[in-house]
């Protein structure tokens, strides 16, 4: 006997599709479940753990290895290692406990990442990555807190990502040209199309929880993507514009920038097309880089100085940009922000 609604025609209904159940508006990238500082107090340990492969979501681990060593009430991490199918990522994380509130020290290096492996969840096994290329990066962070979040919400530190090489989506590229009409041709028809990348870097200043971007530079083969903005790492807010210049004579070109706002979990893209008369204030902020060359690639990894194609790129960017404020001779011999700086030259010759 045939059960549930019938049709016209004699044949079961089409069951109605169940709705995907709706963003939890709490959700958050950086955990804030609380470490429970009694027993980081309570005892001490010394602990060698590897493992051949982890669980963890869409991102493919492989294999682990870590070194925990508890002290009285200091945990280290000294040091870590996750093995991807390419690439790894290393470093050493201290939690000192042994204050009401934990002192917070990681340092952290990404190493030959593929990115076609980080196609994120709901992609299909066969869909083109929408960037690809060999990432090398570095993070360096100082915070206080009982959690994740807590920490990354008063960090203070530097985040470095280099990209040598690799290939992105023309679309992408195109609409921070800003060709839209192209743009959006090719994300609709053409989404294979890709775009060399000769060079791409992306420089953080971390300072009480914002995330300040001192360099946001891609060197695609028709493009060259500047950027500049900000991160908010409480609220995990982006607010971050990206303009291109691009290399060859476009007709139709839309004079505003592309705007990236939003949670870092489900961030928005859009043309702030009421920024037009903002343009020569923008271009001035894009074309400025604060960090020497050989200081934003020898953070991430010393052998990123002698790569032709990032050293030329930000050579060329830094030159197009305002002249570096000439020096205070008074405050010569007074410590500068910089020196606030001083743990990451220690975690350099400690990895290095």
């Amino acid at each position: 006997m045939r059960s549930g609604p019938l049709s016209v025609a004699g044949q079961p209904s089409p069951q109605p599709k169940e709705k995907a159940p709706p963003p939890d508006p709490n959700a958050r990238l950086f955990p804030d479940a609380h470490l429970q500082v009694d027993r980081v107090r309570a005892m001490d340990g010394d602990v060698h753990f590897s493992a051949k492969s982890i669980e963890a979501g869409s991102v493919p681990f492989k294999r682990v290895a870590l070194h925990v060593k508890l002290d009285n009430g200091v945990l280290a991490l000294d040091p870590f290692a996750f093995e991807m199918p390419q690439g790894h990522l290393s470093g050493n994380a201290k939690i000192d406990a042994r204050k009401n509130v934990p002192k917070v020290h990681i340092d952290v290096r990404v190493k030959d990442i593929q990115l076609e492996q980080l196609k994120g969840k709901g992609k299909a096994p066969g869909a083109p990555a929408p960037i690809s290329g060999v990432m090398q990066a570095r993070a360096v962070v100082d915070g206080t807190g009982d959690s994740v979040h807590t920490v990354m919400s008063n960090a203070n530190g530097m985040l470095t990502v280099v990209l040598p090489n690799g290939e992105v989506r023309s679309a992408f590229a195109e609409l921070t040209g800003i060709n839209l009409g192209k743009g959006v041709g090719l994300l609709l028809t053409k989404p294979d199309d890709r775009a060399e990348i000769r060079c791409g870097v992306a420089q953080f200043n971390i300072r009480d929880g914002l995330m300040n971007a001192e360099n946001l530079t891609f060197d695609t083969q028709d493009v060259l993507i500047k950027g500049k903005g900000d991160i908010k790492l409480g609220p995990e807010e982006l607010n971050l514009q990206i303009k291109g210049e691009p290399k060859k004579i476009r007709l139709t070109r839309l004079r505003a920038p592309i705007e990236v706002k939003g949670h870092l979990l489900k961030p928005s893209v859009g043309v702030d097309v009421g920024s037009t008369a903002k343009q020569g204030a923008i271009a001035a902020a894009l074309g400025v880089i604060a960090t020497p060359i050989a200081a934003v690639l020898a953070f991430v990894d010393p052998g990123l100085a002698k790569d032709q194609n990032c050293a030329a790129m930000l050579a060329e960017a830094q030159s197009k940009g305002p002249p570096p404020p000439k020096p205070d001779v008074a405050s010569a011999n007074r410590p500068s922000s910089k020196t606030a700086a001083a743990p990451r030259s220690g975690a350099d010759s400690k990895l290095q």
